[in-house]
């Protein structure tokens, strides 16, 4: 299939396509959900009741909001996010773990757990993560002094760079507690620590 668009609400077992535009509306699935190239027309939902991996294997553009759930389950997207055209919201909150494995830009972004696999995320109108780790080098930025807040507790043995000249940067838990950074360096108009550090 050279591309698959769906457009509506639509419930299944499974779904796996190669590329595919979303129109709007909203997937729902009991095991899984894979995709290839992606194109966001319209806001869209995804969700997996049964904590089904929900994959991007390619790239995700389109200036609208995407919202994901799968609690228990694992989101991963294994291309760049919003490369050519920023996403409006990427909400992943209500997720296991999301794994960003590559650039992400976009208007905002929020998740729960959260690993960071590659390149960085970059917004205009802030970040939230729960429980972080790095897996790559990794730099946050929000371009409009937007908050970047980080609710649970950072590790990882990787560099962490933040620029947010004006904004506000939080770490509200301990940073470094289970495997220490191998450094932090953030740009903001205030930095709070509400946690131990270890780097």
């Amino acid at each position: 299939v050279g591309l698959t668009t769906f457009d509506g609400a639509m419930t299944a077992g499974s779904v796996t396509t190669g590329a595919v535009a979303f129109a709007g509306g909203s997937i729902t699935t009991s095991a899984g959900q894979s995709y290839g190239q992606a194109m966001l027309d319209r806001n869209i939902t995804l969700a997996d009741t049964a904590g089904g991996a929900i994959t991007f294997l390619s790239t995700l553009n389109g200036a609208n909001a995407l919202t994901l759930s799968d609690a228990g389950g694992t989101v991963t997207f294994l291309g760049a996010v919003g490369n050519q055209v920023p996403l409006a919201s990427l909400t992943a909150t209500a997720v296991g773990l999301t794994t960003f494995g590559n650039t992400v830009t976009a208007g905002s972004v929020a998740t729960g757990p959260v690993a960071f696999d590659g390149g960085g995320v970059t917004t205009t109108a802030g970040q939230t993560y729960g429980t972080a780790t790095l897996g790559s080098n990794t730099t946050l930025a929000d371009t409009s002094a937007s908050a970047i807040t980080f609710a649970g507790m950072l590790d990882g043995a990787r560099r962490l760079t933040i620029i947010d000249a004006g904004g506000a940067v939080t770490f509200a838990n301990a940073v470094g507690s289970m495997a220490p950074l191998a450094s932090l360096s953030a740009t903001a108009a205030t930095l709070t620590f509400d946690g131990t550090i270890g780097v």
